[in-house]
């Protein structure tokens, strides 16, 4: 990559840039969002199906989205610290060594999510037999999800400490967008499931392709787990 556009892949946006990216993705994510959440309705309506559902995804909201927030709140002010500070290298090891991280977690994460998905399952109060079993296969669909989520929200934080919102909220919109698109054509039974791992899964590999860019070698995948555990663990 030449001095140039690695250059123009480290531009920082603009205030007003990020205050109309923010408007516009954003606000695309809630327009899909809706639109989904009205097919669904169409699709669906109340049912057992869409009961297991929004108990699976609240069981990941405890056991994968909260971990991923506190990662975000844990991660921002170190990689935003290191970038004013204009120490590439340092930024680099940082935001390539919490990259590995998340994903090393979320493969630990993800394999008890699915070999322990009975005995979660057993926690949902009110399910009967019948919404019990169908929930635990929606705990097996949801997996992609439990592994990836991590990860994505690594890679949105370390595109938003260089002041590049844009990928956020963008990958925000793919993942609803890619939901949206899979329920309005497929009629199978598992669309749901399916389909949230698909959109987090576009999400993620849009995200690190574009955070290629971002480190000052224009790859944060330099930085392996072969690296010394300073560099790889800076969390420890």
């Amino acid at each position: 990559m030449s001095a140039a556009t690695t250059g123009n892949a480290m531009k920082r946006e603009s205030f007003l840039h990020s205050l109309g990216a923010a408007a516009l993705w954003r606000g695309l994510d809630r327009v899909a969002g809706l639109a989904k959440h009205i097919l669904i309705a169409a699709a669906i309506g109340l049912s057992a199906q869409l009961d297991v559902f929004y108990m699976a995804v609240a069981i990941l909201g405890v056991l994968v989205f909260s971990w991923a927030h506190l990662l975000d709140v844990l991660a921002v002010p170190q990689l935003v610290k290191a970038s004013q500070a204009g120490d590439q290298a340092t930024f680099q090891s940082l935001a390539g060594g919490l990259f590995i991280l998340c994903l090393l977690a979320s493969l630990l994460i993800a394999s008890l999510f699915y070999g322990l998905r009975d005995w979660i399952a057993a926690l949902a109060p009110g399910f009967d037999a019948k919404r019990n079993a169908m929930l635990v296969d929606a705990l097996a669909w949801l997996a992609p999800v439990a592994l990836l989520y991590i990860p994505l929200r690594m890679l949105g934080s370390i595109a938003r400490s260089v002041r590049r919102f844009t990928l956020f909220y963008q990958a925000e919109f793919l993942t609803s967008l890619v939901v949206l698109t899979c329920v309005l054509v497929s009629d199978d039974p598992h669309v749901l499931l399916w389909a949230f791992g698909l959109g987090v899964s576009v999400a993620f590999f849009f995200s690190w392709r574009r955070c290629a860019a971002i480190s000052s070698h224009g790859d944060i995948r330099s930085v392996r787990p072969s690296a010394p555990a300073c560099t790889w663990l800076p969390a420890c």
